[in-house]
């Protein structure tokens, strides 16, 4: 890896992307934390920064907004910023129906059509031998990716299954992304952290109390989450590896269902219409 360019991760002040970001300014690697809400970031930054100021920035980044995105892309490209690792770890998984900014279904908005922007027009920024690292999630089986899921639904809104189907796009994307790069040398991946213990897994439910009795325990930390993620950061796995989808300890055998969906071209081409102003 490029240890001269920067690491973006998204969500760095909070769960997996604050431990990852930490984990990785230890280890001597300059970090940009894109998050959302600054003032909830500044502690978190000014903690991971302490000592080393040079190694870390905290940028906005609110991923239901669109022009966020291109204001967080133009100052990297104004300052001529080298992007050696792009994260997308920001994710939601709302209790109830919300639109993004921009007028799409939140968890659809945040957790695919986001990273698709954003890692589009950081790309000019990565060089060769740069790496994208998307964080997924093993729900993606119950996922329905379609031309329909970019229509907001709120009468057959179902939370497990929007998440599902972001993930599953999600996948989807990184398997094209990596075709299309090619020779590029960036590689592309995407990476199933297991069932963490972060925010995101509260049902907001009566049953949340029980969750926690019985099932916390087998819950990952948040620390176990990005153990593969650092991995694949740091170089311990062999280089040039594009195109998969990686567990905590091995890679993933994806089914044909996935590797040849019936919708992953038109699923690109799809996106590509509905970012077509912010692209």
């Amino acid at each position: 890896m490029d240890c001269n360019g920067w690491i973006v991760v998204t969500g760095a002040n909070s769960g997996m992307g604050r431990v990852l970001a930490e984990s990785l300014v230890k280890r001597g690697y300059r970090v940009i934390m894109a998050c959302r809400n600054l003032p909830r970031s500044e502690p978190v930054y000014r903690e991971l920064a302490a000592g080393c100021p040079d190694r870390v920035r905290l940028l906005r980044l609110d991923l239901s907004s669109f022009d966020s995105i291109i204001s967080f892309t133009g100052i990297l490209d104004e300052e001529n910023i080298r992007v050696s690792v792009l994260v997308n770890n920001a994710g939601v998984m709302n209790r109830d129906f919300l639109l993004t900014q921009d007028g799409f279904e939140q968890n659809l908005g945040i957790n695919y059509l986001a990273p698709f922007l954003l890692t589009c027009r950081l790309l000019p920024l990565i060089p060769r031998g740069g790496h994208i690292l998307n964080i997924a999630s093993c729900t993606y089986r119950l996922g329905k990716v379609s031309k329909h899921m970019f229509v907001p639904d709120v009468c057959n809104y179902d939370r497990f299954r929007s998440y599902s189907t972001s993930k599953q796009a999600l996948i989807l994307f990184s398997l094209e992304l990596a075709q299309r790069l090619g020779d590029s040398g960036i590689m592309v991946n995407a990476v199933d952290p297991g069932v963490v213990d972060t925010g995101i897994i509260t049902m907001h439910r009566w049953f949340d109390p029980l969750t926690d009795i019985f099932f916390r325990p087998l819950i990952l930390s948040p620390e176990q989450g990005i153990s593969r993620t650092l991995r694949l950061i740091i170089g311990d796995v062999p280089e040039n590896i594009s195109g998969m989808y990686w567990g905590r300890k091995r890679p993933i055998r994806l089914s044909s269902k996935i590797l040849h969906h019936p919708y992953r071209k038109n699923l690109w081409a799809d996106t590509e219409k509905v970012l077509r102003p912010w692209l």
